[in-house]
């Protein structure tokens, strides 16, 4: 069952971390797939992020605006930088001039896939001013095309939990479950937890 587009691993990377034998071969892949979106979002919401942000929640270019201060540099969520525009309310009257790029800004990081910062470039004759909604970008939003290594591992620990815990008839409450049914905590492991500390969360840029 290949990886849907908002989800951060596959029916087949739970089967092979805990070895199909575990799984009992197809006989869950339905229910495994069913928990994959919701470890997902959960991932998510952990870091403060919306919605498919580990795998490119905006598949198409599309328009935010920021708020900005004064000085030569502002933060910005994390976008791919395919098809990256940057416009600016110059006069505040709700006009975006396009500004561009390496002539009036850069993106920063350097020589990354990404950025999250668009400074002045040096010599040129622009500036931010204090100001709401004055920036906008248009982009491709979020982290990367693909999730990366550990939120696929994250994605996958989790559903592995809620499945075994399901299976096994164990919460942290200890409650017991009636007889075929199958109960599932849906809360992030410390030892998850642990692993996206120290992937970026969000912080609000306007």
């Amino acid at each position: 069952m290949a990886r849907a587009e908002c989800d951060y691993c596959e029916v087949v990377d739970i089967k092979d971390y805990l070895g199909e034998q575990w799984t009992a071969a197809a006989r869950y892949d339905a229910l495994l797939a069913d928990l994959i979106p919701e470890a997902s979002r959960l991932i998510d919401r952990e870091q403060g992020w919306g919605d498919c942000h580990y795998a490119a929640g905006d598949p198409a270019a599309v328009v935010r605006v920021f708020d900005t201060v004064s000085g030569y540099e502002m933060e910005v969520d994390r976008c791919l930088q395919a098809a990256a525009a940057i416009a600016v309310d110059e006069t505040e009257t709700g006009v975006y001039v396009a500004w561009v790029l390496g002539t009036d800004y850069l993106l920063w990081p350097y020589n990354e896939l990404y950025f999250t910062r668009v400074v002045i470039k040096y010599g040129a004759s622009k500036v931010f001013t204090d100001g709401q909604q004055l920036l906008q970008v248009t982009g491709q939003w979020g982290a990367a095309t693909t999730p990366p290594d550990v939120i696929k591992l994250a994605a996958i620990i989790t559903v592995t939990r809620w499945f075994k815990r399901g299976m096994q008839g164990f919460q942290d409450t200890g409650a017991i479950i009636e007889v075929g049914q199958l109960v599932y905590r849906k809360a992030l492991d410390p030892d998850v937890k642990e692993m996206l500390r120290v992937t970026p969360v969000r912080v609000g840029y306007g």
